[in-house]
């Protein structure tokens, strides 16, 4: 039986609402640990070392228990662990790697001065954040035909340099804010991680101003111009960050590896944040091991990069805000060399985490985000806590409650334009669940949520001061005032533009949603304003909407996504085909729809001859048709499309037993088969080729790729600057250069031919809609 340690209980520990209750003045402190240093001594005079301790003398007017247990062997007694909160059945509460008699006694856990640092109920991890010092600096690669290399920037002018905008609100928060004005689904961490949870406090977003945002447009544009140059090959890219590292943490850290994860927000799917490359620190020798003391800072400025797809490289320059920096791999280790990876596991076994993301508005005064890893078991019968008493309790940040919801969090209190978000995040070890409590539809309950191992309690400040409709983070992350309801003065306010958007045409009845930029009026620098694009309905961020050659503002009809020339081959050869081809000799047949004379039978010797381009296109084009073979002879290729083979162009798709194939350009260049397609010569099958323009319009057509039924089946690179040229186009038959071609047997219909790129979304609209 337990023996009462305070002379006027009941017999059972003394419960204490709140750690003041016991931790009343410095005295009381005092004598608490010598109370503590007396029990030690009377457990060491124990003979045998006997499992409990006589009674001891009255210390600062508390009667000592007269047969004090240590159930956990911690050095501190039963009744002790009691009045502090910790667990009397496991030697480490919090599970960071130290006892509670190490956190208590030998590190002097004093919660008046500190409440945590060496709290026993608050595991000791590092708190480490980034301090960018400088604009990330985006670079495009270039090579010459002479096989010179050469990188250019982006010239920034002074000011622009020097000016850094970032702030540590974490990718969460901003998923948890965009769920209050969209209805999309958060993107969840599938269950609880205690290094994720690291990584994420040590986040920062950036915002660039409308001026940083207009010189990477500016460097886009320029990049393009230098890329038509005669003998310039553009050829990938690369990003470089500088920063360093502070830590807010109380004990020393050294940091042995560190991989940053460069990510953007992804305006199609609000909440979303998706992964752009992981940047490495730049030294032939790794990352060097770097010691940062309590709230010290790394003493040099460390530089991170990565080389990037060409692809990747202009999206950045062409959208470089939404940028957000978090570690993708990380190691760390106390000044003793013990690993904070080490007691990770056993942290997400004890523990729940409390966060508080104060926001990037002026009401939260630029205070770094709060990361608290809480004992949510410190008996066996209740394993777990409630909100409040984590808060209150354990953490001790003060907070208020005013009609059942949470109105202020230190000295940030909510007002007609911010409130405060309560969102708790709980799994099963199978799935993860979130519920996020808006005091404008229900305010959270702090009493009855509770926190288990692994639960996630976040508490958000979000405001809109404008009243626009867009939240603080979100007009951080888009470089948007969070004070003006128009920052660019363009007509559209920025909720319009950042969230509502509007649709563009792609392919047949195939839309895209575009959002514009709610800090420039005209970030595709086209000459049209965001309020010009959506009535004319062209993309804001592309200069060229329907991808024809033809900038927005130059173009008759900016959005005619259709073919240059459509074939729909219904059967009357004049009508489908119009005067711009001859007929040599294809005659109606049954589609593949059993429309009676909705496709044309081409015989061996037939042909369709005729003009399907109105000008040359230096780029992208594209080559759809359905086919279905007759006659096929094992090893011999039927030509379905050639051009005049007069002209040095790309020239021929053809079919054989084994598969679909083509020639590039006036070379012949084989491209290849379509693998495990012997039953092209059953059914009908769609087919198509793109010369693929990765800049949409800019010269640079670089790759042939064959479409079998909608699905990607060979690509190859080719050097080569393409001239998609007007003149005869022949379906049906031709001569390849270098390859032997026979003139088509068999049904075709439904063709298409596009002057630029289609994409494989596009490839497959196609497919489905045929």
């Amino acid at each position: 039986m337990q023996t009462p340690f305070d002379a006027t209980h009941d017999g059972s520990p003394k419960k204490f609402d709140a750690p003041d209750d016991h931790f009343r003045d410095r005295a009381r402190r005092q004598g608490v640990m010598k109370r503590y240093a007396a029990l030690l001594l009377t457990l060491a005079a124990c003979s045998g070392g006997a499992n409990f301790a006589p009674t001891g003398d009255p210390i600062d007017g508390v009667t000592v228990a007269c047969r004090s247990p240590d159930a956990d062997g911690d050095g501190l007694p039963d009744c002790e662990e009691a009045e502090l909160g910790t667990s009397p059945r496991t030697d480490d509460t919090d599970g960071d790697g130290l006892t509670d008699f190490e956190e208590v006694v030998d590190r002097n856990f004093d919660p008046a001065s500190n409440n945590f640092r060496f709290n026993p109920r608050i595991a000791d991890l590092p708190r480490l954040s980034f301090e960018i010092s400088a604009l990330p600096d985006i670079r495009i690669h270039y090579t010459t035909s002479e096989g010179t290399t050469t990188t250019r920037g982006v010239e920034r002018t002074n000011e622009s340099a020097r000016t850094v905008s970032s702030s540590q609100t974490r990718e969460q928060s901003h998923a948890i804010e965009e769920t209050l004005t969209t209805e999309a689904t958060l993107s969840l961490t599938p269950s609880f991680g205690v290094s994720g949870s690291i990584s994420e406090s040590m986040s920062q977003s950036m915002s660039w101003t409308d001026e940083q945002t207009r010189e990477n447009r500016r460097a886009l544009t320029e990049s393009n111009s230098y890329a038509r140059e005669e003998g310039i090959e553009r050829t990938g890219g690369a990003l470089r960050v500088t920063l360093g590292i502070v830590n807010r943490g109380y004990q020393s850290v050294r940091i042995d590896d560190l991989v940053i994860a460069a990510l953007r927000a992804d305006p199609r799917q609000p909440g979303r944040f998706t992964p752009i490359t992981n940047l490495d620190f730049e030294s032939n020798n790794g990352f060097p091991t770097i010691e940062i003391g309590p709230n010290g800072t790394s003493s040099d400025q460390l530089i991170f990069g990565a080389e990037l797809d060409l692809d990747t490289a202009l999206a950045l320059l062409e959208s470089s805000r939404n940028l957000i920096l978090e570690p993708a791999v990380w190691a760390a280790s106390d000044i003793e060399g013990r690993s904070f990876n080490a007691p990770l596991e056993t942290i997400g076994a004890k523990c729940a985490r409390v966060s508080v993301d104060f926001g990037p508005g002026p009401n939260g005064r630029g205070r770094p985000v709060e990361e608290h890893f809480v004992s949510a078991v410190t008996d066996f019968e209740r394993r777990s806590i409630s909100a409040r008493d984590a808060l209150d309790d354990i953490v001790r940040v003060p907070f208020e409650i005013r009609g059942g919801a949470l109105v202020a969090v230190r000295d940030v209190s909510a007002t007609d334009a911010g409130r405060w978000i309560v969102a708790l995040t709980t799994g099963d070890g199978v799935s993860t669940e979130r519920t996020v409590f808006d005091p404008e539809v229900s305010a959270a309950d702090l009493d009855t949520l509770q926190l288990r191992p692994g639960s996630v309690l976040e508490l958000v400040y979000v405001e809109d001061n404008d009243g626009d409709g867009l939240l603080a983070r979100e007009e951080f992350l888009a470089g948007a005032s969070d004070t003006s309801v128009d920052t660019d003065g363009d007509g559209l306010n920025d909720f319009e533009e950042a969230r509502v958007g509007w649709d563009v045409p792609v392919i047949l009845d195939l839309k895209d949603r575009v959002y514009s930029s709610p800090a420039t009026a005209d970030i595709d620098i086209d000459g049209l304003d965001d309020a010009q694009e959506r009535m004319l309905g062209t993309d804001p961020n592309h200069e060229d909407t329907d991808r024809d050659g033809v900038r927005d503002d130059l173009d008759d009809d900016p959005t005619d996504v259709r073919p240059a020339t459509y074939l729909p081959m219904d059967g009357d050869a004049t009508a489908a085909i119009g005067e711009d081809f001859v007929n040599e000799g294809a005659t109606p047949a049954t589609d593949r729809h059993g429309v009676s004379g909705g496709a044309l039978r081409f015989d061996g010797s037939s042909r369709l001859i005729g003009d399907v381009f109105d000008r040359h296109y230096r780029g992208g084009a594209a080559w759809s048709l359905w086919i279905r073979p007759e006659n096929l002879t094992p090893g011999v290729q039927q030509g379905l499309l050639d051009h005049d083979p007069s002209f040095d162009t790309w020239n021929a798709l053809w079919v054989s037993p084994e598969g679909v194939g083509g020639t590039g350009t006036s070379y012949g260049q084989f491209i290849g088969l379509v693998e495990d397609t012997n039953n092209v010569t059953s059914g009908w099958h769609h087919i198509v080729g793109v010369l693929v323009d990765r800049s949409e319009g800019f010269y640079e057509a670089d790759t042939f790729e064959i479409y079998y039924d909608g699905v990607l089946v060979d690509a190859i690179a080719d050097d080569s600057e393409h001239n998609v040229a007007v003149g005869e186009w022949i379906i049906g038959g031709g001569v390849g250069r270098r390859v032997d071609v026979d003139l088509y047997e068999g049904l075709i219909d439904d063709v298409r031919f596009y002057a630029r790129s289609i994409t494989p979304r596009e490839v497959r609209a196609l497919y489905a809609a045929n």
